[in-house]
């Protein structure tokens, strides 16, 4: 074989021999997702019946915040698992559907009532504010779960620290300690109002059976409990 035909014969296996890169990048997100976990510290995590409306309280631990900072969402969660105790064949999902409230330390009045909400970089200013759903969430068959969230726009009453308009883009890595309870860290990059990584926030989501503004007292609660020791 000539110089020539060895080149192109190189050539060819580059150009059509080779896998595509984004197919093996896909191919192995694919392969390792069930390694990709939330953080062991977290404690144990067992798949509960989700379904039904929480307070999820969350602590900024990057600017010192915890329980008397928190910033408070209602949480609407739906399962297509509900009470089971294993996942359905086409695997376990949940929706979230959020709306943040107003943080009393804000100092905005009419604590824990709804303040608005949007994708993106900009804030409703107009209407009754409405919950940003996230759709078919994959639950794990131990009940833990990563909540991809979309970039977000909060009113600056659900703000606790200056006030002031949160864009973010977040994810909640969670588990599933009871019926009544999720909880993990919240992991991401705040945009605005300062630009800030969150890699040690903490959340926590107590299932409520009335409107948060007639909770006496709301149940606050940021971070996941310590399991019990055997």
């Amino acid at each position: 074989m000539t110089t020539r035909a060895i080149r192109l014969a190189l050539l060819a296996a580059v150009l059509w021999g080779c896998p595509d890169p984004d197919e093996r990048f896909e191919e192995f997100v694919e392969r390792t997702e069930p390694f990709r976990r939330p953080p062991a510290d977290l404690g144990s995590s067992s798949l509960e019946g989700l379904d039904g409306r929480f307070l999820l309280s969350a602590a900024v631990v990057e600017l010192g915040g915890g329980v008397a900072q928190p910033l408070v969402f209602d949480v609407q969660v739906e399962t297509n698992y509900q009470g089971r105790s294993a996942c359905p064949p086409e695997g376990c999902t949940l929706n979230l559907r959020i709306l943040p409230l107003v943080s009393p330390p804000s100092g905005c009045p009419d604590p824990f009532s709804p303040v608005a909400i949007a994708e993106g970089s900009q804030v409703p200013t107009e209407g009754e504010p409405q919950p940003v759903e996230v759709r078919d969430i994959p639950v794990r068959s131990d009940g833990s779960f990563v909540a991809q969230l979309p970039q977000l726009a909060i009113g600056g009453c659900a703000n606790p620290f200056t006030g002031r308009v949160i864009v973010a883009r977040l994810n909640l890595e969670a588990v599933t300690k009871s019926p009544d309870r999720f909880c993990g860290f919240v992991r991401g990059e705040v945009l605005e109002p300062i630009r800030l990584g969150l890699s040690r926030s903490t959340f926590s989501a107590e299932r409520i059976d009335d409107d948060p503004r007639d909770l006496d007292p709301a149940p606050i609660v940021v971070a996941c409990p310590t399991d019990p020791q055997d």
